[in-house]
């Protein structure tokens, strides 16, 4: 197993810097342009489409895997909000179906979205992508680094085992991906 990969699997987060040309970040900026809302889910087929800038950079680092949720947020001065300690465990599914072990629905923008099994998340690993800045004065994604490793941990838990690890800021500067696992 590569550094690389080792590192990611035991802190749970791998940073590809520099992974988008400036002309690459523009046209992806251009395929979530939000019309002021602060945030927006993305069109999968368009975003992750054959060739599109976003899936050619990701090829190295997914291989074959495919996205099955994409949201693009627009923090800014206007438009920025604090999130307390919690996991991403929700993706999005083509129709909801009563699956033992699926639950948590909620139906967003028309596409309905559950939280599965662990096992499948497990499985699973999440993409970040910062398009702009991401510095400390501006309120970036704070992890707590190896925290994946505690498996589904319930949001009343999450700021106790948050503080049982490290803690990163995710700052970055422009067309920086930020892979992490749940």
């Amino acid at each position: 197993m590569s550094d690389l990969a080792q590192d990611f699997e035991k802190t749970g987060r791998l940073w590809l810097r520099a992974a988008l040309s400036a002309s690459e970040v523009e046209s992806f900026v251009r395929c979530f342009a939000q019309d002021g809302r602060p945030g927006a889910r993305l069109d999968l087929d368009e975003a992750f489409a054959p060739g599109a800038p976003l899936a050619r950079a990701l090829a190295p680092v997914v291989g074959k895997a495919r996205a099955v949720r994409a949201v693009a947020f627009d923090k800014g001065a206007k438009a920025n909000w604090g999130a307390p300690w919690h996991q991403d465990r929700i993706i999005a599914v083509r129709g909801r179906h009563e699956v033992p072990g699926y639950g948590n629905w909620s139906c967003k923008g028309g596409t309905w979205h559950c939280e599965p099994p662990l096992a499948l998340l497990q499985g699973m690993f999440f993409v970040r992508l910062h398009v702009d800045p991401a510095h400390a004065d501006n309120g970036p994604m704070e992890i707590a680094v190896g925290s994946h490793l505690a498996g589904a941990v319930r949001d009343s838990e999450a700021e106790a085992r948050a503080a049982d690890h490290a803690q990163e800021s995710a700052l970055a500067r422009l067309a920086t991906f930020w892979c992490f696992t749940c």
